[in-house]
């Protein structure tokens, strides 16, 4: 199997894997599962399921609804329920209901603390690729051919070589961009919450990485 059609399986199974769960409010609970065993998760929510005075939210794979009996703390500047909505963190513990949803017994909200920094002028998608093009975990996307030191090649954050191929690289930019979540496309640009995902097809067969890399960017292999 080639290297496109096994980044493309990758892709495909996760894209279908994410829409299982975007499209459901709540799975339903297995027999095997004990109604009364506790539930805890916590993350940033990424969809508003339900609005009202009891809410259901999706955060960190979980849906969870809030209630009149949910013992509730926000923080960093939220003040109430009505506040709460995606990229907000959550930290919340309950118990499952017949539908699989966990109700909530306590749940903790607060804004998310980002720091303040303009746009990154570098964190842009490219869509055409010429001979020499090379994309490095910092610096973005260059063709020149000294534009970043060999010794960086294949390093921690370093550079790497750029498919000479649109169409490849068109078929995984899109498939890419379907797993981000539907409120981060929707953000402005200027938003410092945004996450410039860019997605390339590199030629390089063994990649390095680490979280202090540039934020957003997605290489295949």
């Amino acid at each position: 199997m080639s290297r496109f059609a096994i980044a493309t399986r990758i892709l495909s199974f996760l894209l279908i894997a994410l829409s299982a769960v975007s499209n459901a409010t709540c799975a339903p609970r297995s027999n095997s599962d004990q109604a009364d065993q506790p539930v805890k998760g916590d993350g940033i929510i990424d969809r508003v399921i339900v609005t009202g005075s009891e809410p259901v939210f999706r955060a960190d794979g979980y849906t969870f609804r809030v209630t009149s009996t949910t013992e509730m703390r926000f923080s960093r500047g939220l003040q109430s329920l009505s506040e709460v909505g995606t990229n907000t963190w959550a930290r919340f513990e309950g118990t499952r209901d017949d539908s699989g949803a966990i109700v909530a017994t306590k749940a903790a909200f607060a804004r998310l603390k980002l720091p303040k920094s303009k746009p990154d002028s570098d964190a842009v998608q490219v869509t055409t690729f010429p001979p020499g093009s090379k994309v490095d975990g910092y610096k973005g996307f260059s063709t020149d051919p000294n534009a970043f030191p060999q010794d960086d090649h294949g390093g921690w954050c370093g550079w790497y070589d750029v498919t000479n191929n649109p169409t490849e690289q068109e078929h995984i930019r899109s498939l890419g961009m379907k797993l981000v979540p539907q409120y981060q496309r929707d953000l402005p640009a200027n938003d410092p919450a945004k996450i410039p995902f860019r997605f390339y097809v590199i030629e390089e067969r063994e990649t390095r990485s680490a979280i202090f890399c540039a934020n957003g960017l997605v290489l295949f292999q």
